[in-house]
């Protein structure tokens, strides 16, 4: 059987691994704090200043709420998003800690 190693540098970063953790009980991440400021950025992102901050508060209670605390897809999570509010997007983009992610619906 020949094996291609054509690709075997782009692995190279994954040979230092020595360990994976798996946060199942948010003992080592707090996903309810790291969401809500995720929230607070996709509300910034969608409605820059023109939203007062009762309805701000309103659509991030909307989020929380339809985030189902990390088990709804994220593909359903955005599409809600675009149904909710009417936006005439087809995919959403945002940049979360520099890396670009496309939401297409």
């Amino acid at each position: 059987m020949d094996v291609d190693n054509s690709d075997r540098h782009n692995l190279s970063p994954l040979r230092h691994i020595e360990a994976v953790l798996f946060d199942l009980d948010d003992t080592i991440l707090d996903r309810e704090r790291s969401f809500s400021l995720y929230c607070d950025y996709v509300i910034n992102v969608i409605f820059p200043d023109d939203m007062p901050a009762k309805e701000k508060s309103g659509a991030k209670e909307f989020l929380i709420e339809n985030d189902k605390h990390g088990y709804e897809s994220r593909e359903r999570f955005y599409k809600k998003i675009i149904d909710h509010w009417h936006l005439p997007l087809r995919s959403i983009i945002f940049y979360l800690c520099g890396i670009r992610i496309i939401i297409t619906i």
